[in-house]
């Protein structure tokens, strides 16, 4: 079978894609076009089946009991108040219960650092929080780690509670995507499962005043299907989609994930995503794809217009391939085609370290065949099994070498670093010539990656 290659959109006027499928060893093909929507599919003769997921009950192997999802019009038992959750608020980390919030209404909602309308909603409600004239308990809820969630809390400037570290109520509450808002009365009946959508003060005010509310529930989404409704896909046959939107859809989540797939196709989707958020993410994988190291310098933003580089993007893919490189250039070269930017590795002429091979460089003999790492900044670095790529980043930091590092060992396999900390390069290449490598100054061309407007746009 040949090499599948991306389908390149043609655009026929402004905002405006002409839209193919294919079917091999068929005759058969459909074409659509539409203001806002990219979209190509394939379909092959030899198939493959997306498993469906359906929420499980938990193991316990993380030491908690068996917890069974709830859904609507379901009373949540005991251990829902029992069990001892993370909170922070207002500067203050405490590890308690829910006991204390057994006879009043609770409303959990679901966040991550990384969503943009998560922290827009949690904005507005802590506007409006000490506002509202009826008793009732409003709680955020991550499963982000502790550093990340109170950085975004105090960045923002929340006053909201909120748990933190969260692996309990994301059980009683699975959901795909985020923001995810829980409505429970005071009885302990989940009555609702929203978006953010419905978080207003007088819904707020109305709800903890028990009265009844008609909300409209968060569509169910399936990550194991495409993301654009209507198309009259099987999954059992689909063998390759992509797809890109433009704005927000108001009936998807803000997600973004990968499916479980076969062995010998890759899948990811950005889901109403911030455009320059996909770039940031698919930047670092195209320098890892090559062996290089990804620095923040290496991503470069050379144009002004926040307004089109803030617009959320829906990227889907599911194709037979697992080339990382191919696959992220691919969906670069997508989101170029719809958002009018050139986006892409450029090489630019900087100052730097190379790295050179003065002699052999022991291979790892890591058993668990793990990156296996021991960082203290004030001590030592001992790295086990670690990619050289990734040993170059830790050695380009300011505590160390203080540089961008260029491989040119011609080596491309793993390796085992022990060295005590230092910034003096003469003490740093002593201990690095026990691995057979030596770092010297140098003028290289080094890869960026530049997000620019298109020429002509």
């Amino acid at each position: 079978m040949n090499t599948l290659k991306l389908l390149t959109p043609v655009k026929i006027y402004k905002n405006t894609y002409i839209c193919q499928a294919l079917a091999r060893y068929s005759d058969r093909s459909y074409c659509k076009s539409t203001g806002r929507v990219l979209l190509t599919l394939l379909y092959l003769v030899s198939m493959f089946s997306l498993s469906a997921q359906t929420p499980r009950r938990d193991s316990g192997a993380d030491g908690l009991k068996e917890i069974e999802m709830l859904t609507i019009g379901q009373k949540v038992p005991e251990s829902f108040w029992t069990y001892k959750y993370k909170f922070y608020s207002n500067g203050d980390t405490l590890i308690k219960t829910l006991e204390h919030l057994k006879g009043s209404p609770i409303i959990f909602d679901f966040w991550a650092s990384w969503c943009s309308p998560c922290i827009s909603s949690l904005k507005e409600t802590n506007a409006f929080i000490d506002k509202l004239t009826e008793k009732g308990n409003f709680i955020a809820v991550t499963s982000d780690r502790k550093a990340t969630a109170l950085n975004t809390w105090i960045k923002q400037g929340l006053h909201l509670p909120t748990i933190i570290e969260d692996k309990i109520l994301k059980k009683f509450f699975p959901h795909a995507s985020v923001p995810q808002i829980i409505w429970i009365d005071a009885e302990g009946i989940v009555r609702h499962q929203t978006s953010q959508e419905p978080l207003s003060q007088t819904n707020l005010n109305s709800f903890f005043a028990g009265q009844s509310l008609d909300l409209k529930a968060k569509p169910v989404f399936d990550k194991n299907l495409p993301v654009l409704p209507g198309i009259q896909a099987d999954k059992n046959v689909l063998q390759c989609y992509q797809l890109v939107l433009k704005g927000y859809q108001d009936y998807l989540p803000v997600a973004k994930f990968s499916r479980n797939l076969q062995e010998g196709y890759f899948s990811t989707s950005f889901v109403n995503l911030p455009l320059i958020t996909i770039y940031r993410d698919l930047a670092p994988k195209l320098f890892s794809a090559i062996g290089e190291p990804f620095f923040r310098e290496n991503f470069q933003i050379k144009t002004d217009d926040s307004i089109e580089l803030n617009r959320p993007y829906t990227l889907d893919l599911i194709v037979p391939t697992r080339d990382p490189l191919s696959m992220n250039k691919g969906m670069v070269e997508l989101l170029n085609a719809a958002s009018g930017y050139n986006a892409g590795m450029q090489k630019e002429t900087r100052r730097c370290l190379v790295m050179k091979r003065i002699g052999q460089i022991p291979q790892s003999i890591a058993a668990n065949g793990k990156l296996n790492r021991s960082i203290d900044w004030e001590k030592k670095i001992q790295l086990n099994n670690a990619p050289i790529a990734y040993a170059l980043g830790i050695l380009s930091d300011q505590r160390l070498a203080g540089k961008y590092i260029v491989n040119e060992t011609g080596y491309k396999g793993k390796i085992d670093l022990n060295i005590r900390v230092t910034n003096d390069l003469d003490k740093l290449n002593a201990q690095l010539a026990k691995s057979g490598m030596k770092l010297e100054n140098a003028v290289r061309d080094v890869n960026v990656f530049v997000v620019q407007k298109a020429k002509g746009e």
